[in-house]
This record gives structure tokens, sequence and C-alpha cells, in this order.
């Protein structure tokens, strides 16, 4: 697995402190953020925005309308996890100073609280979609003590009937070339061979590896297993958790795929 070399001290927690993200998210939430809404979207545009964009969503997320007042707990987990491996870096732009850069991780780490449940969102017109964080152990030695983060996203079009199921990785980047797989259910795997790179938005030579992939599954009743993303490393999505109205609106839109 690839990561961003060297580790941020946020005050030592990123590293060597509370050993995940949403116990560390349950400690500081209750708390007001110190960095206002407006400097946290004005950082995100700054750092983030410039690889993550409608032009070029890396990782299939782009950063270019995020706003830290609404803040979608599952994307604050992810943003909030490369943080810790210095993301902010890959931007080649001077960094801000440390009080800046650990007051916007633990506003993001505030705003993941609760990622690790389905979060449900009716959006704009008739779009529906719910997402849920998986956070593992990593397998990487290189990884410090920093886990992984899985985050499952199932978006549908109502009246299109059309619908995508995401998942999304990080910190850790698996091999190129890699095969992982999604068992429903319980029943004979799907497997895709995770490949390509993905270049810098704005222009920085430095590319990376995949962070997302569409999974062509319907969705499950009751689990999404994922498998072999990274080695030996099982990430469980609880699909009988969902509500049930939402998962059979959700599942209208991949009826062809049962």
């Amino acid at each position: 697995m690839l990561r961003n070399s060297g580790c941020w001290d946020f005050h030592l927690v990123a590293c060597f402190g509370i050993a995940t993200l949403a116990a560390y998210a349950t400690a500081i939430s209750a708390a007001p953020p110190a960095l206002p809404a407006e400097k946290q979207n004005a950082l995100v545009a700054q750092y983030c925005g410039v690889c993550h964009s409608d032009a070029h969503p890396n990782g299939r997320l782009s950063f270019e309308h995020f706003d830290a007042a609404d803040a979608d707990p599952g994307v604050a987990a992810i943003m909030a996890a490369k943080l810790r491996t210095g993301a902010l870096g890959a931007s080649g732009q001077k960094l801000p100073d440390k009080a800046t850069q650990d007051a916007l991780f633990d506003a993001l780490t505030a705003q993941a609280a609760g990622a690790d449940k389905w979060v449900v969102n009716k959006g704009q017109g008739r779009i529906l979609s719910a997402s849920i964080v998986r956070e593992l152990p990593s397998t990487d030695k290189e990884a410090h003590g920093i886990p992984d983060y899985y985050r499952l996203l199932v978006t549908c079009d109502t009246g299109k009937k059309a619908g995508n199921v995401e998942l999304e990785w990080s910190p850790g980047v698996p091999k190129n070339g890699r095969e992982m797989s999604a068992a429903v259910d319980g029943k004979p795997a799907f497997t895709w061979k995770v490949e390509g790179n993905e270049t810098m938005g704005n222009g920085q030579a430095g590319t990376s590896g995949p962070g997302a992939v569409v999974l062509q599954v319907p969705v499950p009743d009751k689990t999404l297993t994922v498998t072999n993303l990274f080695p030996d490393e099982t990430a469980v999505f609880p699909f009988a958790e969902l509500e049930k109205k939402t998962r059979r609106q959700l599942a209208a839109c991949f009826s062809a795929r049962r």
C-alpha cells in the first residue's frame, strides 16, 4: 500500500493516541469548533479542491462545493483520514501553520461523528443516497497505527431507476492491478481489478492509484462484504441496519442486477 510519507503530529492523536477516528470524533464532537466553517471551507478549497474538483473528481470526490456547515459525515471521515498522512502537502503549496492544521483536523473529525451508521440523504429532486463508513486496522506495516477507512455510497435516481454503488477508501492506496471482491448476502463474490492512476487536478506532477471503484452489484438485503482491497482486510457493510423503506427504494434502481 502507498501512503504519503511522514506522519503529522496532531496532538500525537493522529499517529499514536486514540486508536480510532470514531473514538476521537465522539470525544470532540460536543465541543464548539475552534475553526469557523468559513475558514474550513477556504482551507478545503485551497488545499483539497485543487485535486478533487468537479473536473477532476479523484477518488470520485469533489470538494469544489464543500460546506463545513453541512458536511457529510462519511466524506469528513475520508478527509480526516487523509489529513493524518499529510495529504495537504499533495497540493504543492506552502502549508498553513500547525495550529491551523490541527484545528482543521479536529473540525473534520467532529463532523465525521456518526459516519459508522447509515447516513441517508434525500437530496434534491429524485436523488436518494445512503452511505456508511467501516474502519479497520490497517495491515500495512508502514501505516503507523492509522486505520483504513472504507466508505460505501449507494445512490438512486428514483425517477430514472438508475443507481450506483461506489466504494471509496482512505488513506491507503492499493497496489495497481490488485483484485478485490464483493459478496452480496454471502453469495458468490463479484471481482474487480483495481487499476489506473489519478493525476493532480492543479497540474502537479505526482500521481496516485485510484481511490474509489463503482461496484456492479445489487443492493443487498443483509450484507455486502468487501475483501482483498488491502491484504487480509474484510469490510462488512450492514444493509440489514438500513431503514427498510430506504433499502427498498434504493433496491428498485438495481432490480436488473438480482
